[in-house]
Protein backbone atom coordinates (compact mmCIF):
# COMPACT_ATOMS: atom_id res chain seq x y z
CA UNK A 1 0.00 0.00 0.00
CA UNK A 2 1.06 3.69 -0.23
CA UNK A 3 2.68 5.31 2.87
CA UNK A 4 2.44 8.90 2.08
CA UNK A 5 -0.58 10.95 2.89
CA UNK A 6 -2.15 13.05 0.58
CA UNK A 7 -1.11 16.94 0.52
CA UNK A 8 -3.65 19.87 0.11
CA UNK A 9 -1.50 21.09 -2.44
CA UNK A 10 -1.36 18.08 -4.12
CA UNK A 11 -5.23 17.98 -4.97
CA UNK A 12 -6.92 20.50 -7.35
CA UNK A 13 -10.52 21.00 -8.46
CA UNK A 14 -11.40 18.47 -11.11
CA UNK A 15 -13.96 21.43 -12.66
CA UNK A 16 -12.22 24.09 -12.89
CA UNK A 17 -14.65 25.71 -15.48
CA UNK A 18 -12.46 25.05 -18.47
CA UNK A 19 -11.76 21.42 -18.33
CA UNK A 20 -14.81 19.01 -19.86
CA UNK A 21 -15.61 16.12 -18.68
CA UNK A 22 -13.88 14.64 -21.68
CA UNK A 23 -10.32 15.85 -20.69
CA UNK A 24 -11.21 14.91 -17.36
CA UNK A 25 -11.58 11.29 -17.88
CA UNK A 26 -8.43 11.33 -20.39
CA UNK A 27 -6.37 13.22 -17.76
CA UNK A 28 -7.83 10.34 -15.30
CA UNK A 29 -7.12 7.84 -17.90
CA UNK A 30 -3.00 8.98 -18.48
CA UNK A 31 -2.35 8.64 -14.66
CA UNK A 32 -3.45 5.44 -14.40
CA UNK A 33 -1.35 2.46 -13.97
CA UNK A 34 -2.86 -1.17 -14.52
CA UNK A 35 -1.22 -4.64 -13.61
CA UNK A 36 -1.53 -7.68 -16.04
CA UNK A 37 -4.09 -10.27 -14.89
CA UNK A 38 -1.17 -12.40 -14.91
CA UNK A 39 0.72 -10.47 -12.75
CA UNK A 40 1.73 -11.87 -9.02
CA UNK A 41 -0.14 -10.41 -6.82
CA UNK A 42 -3.71 -11.49 -8.76
CA UNK A 43 -2.84 -15.30 -7.50
CA UNK A 44 -5.28 -15.40 -4.46
CA UNK A 45 -7.97 -14.58 -7.40
CA UNK A 46 -10.18 -16.66 -9.37
CA UNK A 47 -8.68 -15.63 -12.46
CA UNK A 48 -4.90 -15.75 -11.19
CA UNK A 49 -5.07 -19.35 -10.89
CA UNK A 50 -3.03 -20.15 -14.38
CA UNK A 51 -0.49 -17.88 -13.38
CA UNK A 52 -0.27 -19.30 -9.55
CA UNK A 53 -0.39 -22.84 -11.39
CA UNK A 54 2.68 -21.60 -13.42
CA UNK A 55 4.53 -19.59 -10.77
CA UNK A 56 5.16 -22.81 -9.65
CA UNK A 57 7.28 -23.80 -12.59
CA UNK A 58 9.48 -20.24 -12.61
CA UNK A 59 7.36 -18.64 -15.11
CA UNK A 60 5.58 -15.36 -13.82
CA UNK A 61 4.40 -11.82 -14.71
CA UNK A 62 4.92 -8.23 -12.71
CA UNK A 63 4.16 -5.95 -15.01
CA UNK A 64 2.14 -2.74 -14.18
CA UNK A 65 1.68 0.12 -16.67
CA UNK A 66 -0.18 2.27 -19.08
CA UNK A 67 -3.57 1.05 -20.12
CA UNK A 68 -2.56 2.17 -23.41
CA UNK A 69 0.45 -0.45 -22.92
CA UNK A 70 -1.57 -3.67 -22.09
CA UNK A 71 -3.11 -4.71 -25.20
CA UNK A 72 1.05 -4.62 -26.34
CA UNK A 73 2.02 -6.42 -22.95
CA UNK A 74 -0.46 -9.17 -23.35
CA UNK A 75 -0.17 -10.40 -27.13
CA UNK A 76 3.89 -10.19 -27.02
CA UNK A 77 5.85 -9.98 -23.71
CA UNK A 78 3.37 -11.10 -20.92
CA UNK A 79 5.25 -14.62 -20.18
CA UNK A 80 2.28 -16.35 -18.51
CA UNK A 81 0.06 -15.73 -21.74
CA UNK A 82 2.73 -16.43 -24.23
CA UNK A 83 3.10 -20.24 -22.04
CA UNK A 84 -0.88 -20.52 -21.73
CA UNK A 85 -1.21 -19.63 -25.30
CA UNK A 86 1.98 -22.01 -26.58
CA UNK A 87 -0.44 -24.65 -24.28
CA UNK A 88 -3.89 -23.29 -26.44
CA UNK A 89 -1.55 -23.77 -29.80
CA UNK A 90 -0.42 -27.71 -28.86
CA UNK A 91 -4.21 -28.27 -27.55
CA UNK A 92 -5.58 -26.29 -30.82
CA UNK A 93 -3.39 -29.02 -33.52
CA UNK A 94 -4.59 -32.12 -31.05
CA UNK A 95 -8.32 -30.83 -31.25
CA UNK A 96 -7.95 -28.81 -34.76
CA UNK A 97 -10.04 -26.50 -33.23
CA UNK A 98 -9.62 -22.79 -33.00
CA UNK A 99 -8.91 -20.59 -29.98
CA UNK A 100 -8.78 -17.32 -28.40
CA UNK A 101 -6.94 -16.10 -25.51
CA UNK A 102 -9.67 -15.74 -22.34
CA UNK A 103 -8.60 -12.46 -22.22
CA UNK A 104 -10.23 -11.31 -25.85
CA UNK A 105 -13.21 -9.89 -26.30
CA UNK A 106 -16.35 -12.70 -27.23
CA UNK A 107 -16.40 -13.05 -30.70
CA UNK A 108 -19.64 -11.17 -32.10
CA UNK A 109 -23.16 -12.80 -33.17
CA UNK A 110 -23.60 -12.88 -36.88
CA UNK A 111 -26.38 -11.07 -36.55
CA UNK A 112 -24.84 -8.12 -34.51
CA UNK A 113 -23.97 -4.89 -35.39
CA UNK A 114 -20.17 -4.06 -36.50
CA UNK A 115 -18.31 -1.03 -34.09
CA UNK A 116 -18.52 0.69 -37.53
CA UNK A 117 -20.23 3.78 -37.04
CA UNK A 118 -23.53 3.58 -38.77
CA UNK A 119 -25.14 6.72 -40.99
CA UNK A 120 -27.86 6.94 -38.54
CA UNK A 121 -26.48 6.08 -35.43
CA UNK A 122 -23.51 8.49 -35.11
CA UNK A 123 -23.50 12.22 -34.78
CA UNK A 124 -20.38 13.49 -34.44
CA UNK A 125 -18.78 16.74 -32.35
CA UNK A 126 -15.29 17.09 -33.35
CA UNK A 127 -13.73 18.34 -30.18
CA UNK A 128 -15.43 16.11 -27.44
CA UNK A 129 -15.60 13.17 -29.77
CA UNK A 130 -18.05 10.67 -31.92
CA UNK A 131 -21.57 10.02 -29.78
CA UNK A 132 -23.27 6.76 -30.57
CA UNK A 133 -26.72 5.32 -30.12
CA UNK A 134 -26.56 2.04 -28.26
CA UNK A 135 -28.42 -0.97 -29.62
CA UNK A 136 -28.45 -3.62 -27.19
CA UNK A 137 -28.50 -3.72 -23.35
CA UNK A 138 -25.08 -4.15 -21.49
CA UNK A 139 -24.59 -4.70 -17.70
CA UNK A 140 -21.24 -5.63 -16.44
CA UNK A 141 -20.58 -8.78 -14.35
CA UNK A 142 -20.34 -8.01 -10.60
CA UNK A 143 -17.19 -6.55 -9.49
CA UNK A 144 -16.60 -4.70 -12.96
CA UNK A 145 -15.88 -1.04 -11.50
CA UNK A 146 -14.18 0.14 -14.94
CA UNK A 147 -17.22 -1.15 -16.96
CA UNK A 148 -20.50 1.03 -17.16
CA UNK A 149 -24.17 -0.51 -17.66
CA UNK A 150 -25.33 0.92 -21.24
CA UNK A 151 -28.97 0.59 -22.26
CA UNK A 152 -30.99 0.64 -25.45
CA UNK A 153 -31.28 3.85 -27.09
CA UNK A 154 -28.84 5.42 -24.46
CA UNK A 155 -26.57 7.93 -26.28
CA UNK A 156 -22.94 7.45 -25.80
CA UNK A 157 -19.93 9.53 -25.97
CA UNK A 158 -17.10 7.51 -27.67
CA UNK A 159 -13.40 8.23 -26.46
CA UNK A 160 -11.58 5.21 -27.70
CA UNK A 161 -12.49 1.79 -29.73
CA UNK A 162 -9.96 -1.12 -29.20
CA UNK A 163 -8.51 -3.80 -31.57
CA UNK A 164 -9.93 -6.04 -29.19
CA UNK A 165 -13.70 -5.18 -29.64
CA UNK A 166 -13.93 -2.57 -26.00
CA UNK A 167 -14.95 1.02 -25.88
CA UNK A 168 -14.62 3.57 -23.44
CA UNK A 169 -17.34 6.45 -23.34
CA UNK A 170 -19.45 8.24 -21.15
CA UNK A 171 -23.95 8.13 -21.29
CA UNK A 172 -25.22 11.45 -22.47
CA UNK A 173 -28.97 12.95 -21.64
CA UNK A 174 -30.82 12.91 -24.53
CA UNK A 175 -31.96 16.47 -23.99
CA UNK A 176 -29.35 18.23 -22.80
CA UNK A 177 -26.30 16.24 -24.09
CA UNK A 178 -24.78 16.74 -20.93
CA UNK A 179 -22.69 13.59 -19.59
CA UNK A 180 -24.51 11.02 -17.24
CA UNK A 181 -22.79 8.89 -14.50
CA UNK A 182 -19.33 7.77 -14.66
CA UNK A 183 -17.13 7.21 -18.15
CA UNK A 184 -16.07 3.58 -18.93
CA UNK A 185 -15.69 0.66 -20.65
CA UNK A 186 -18.33 -1.31 -22.61
CA UNK A 187 -18.36 -3.76 -25.56
CA UNK A 188 -18.15 -1.91 -28.92
CA UNK A 189 -20.57 -4.26 -30.72
CA UNK A 190 -23.22 -3.31 -29.01
CA UNK A 191 -23.76 0.86 -30.87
Amino acid sequence: GCDQFLKKTDVEPADDGKTSGVQLFQRLRNNLIIRCVHHLDHHKFEFGKDASRLFEKGISCSWSGAPSAYEEHMSHNCAVENYLMSESSVDTINSNEGTRSQYEAEPEPEDSVAAEPKADSTMMNPTEGEVRIALYDYVPAEGEEAQIKISQNDYIRVFQVTETGWAAGVRLCRKTMQEEGDAGWFPAGYL
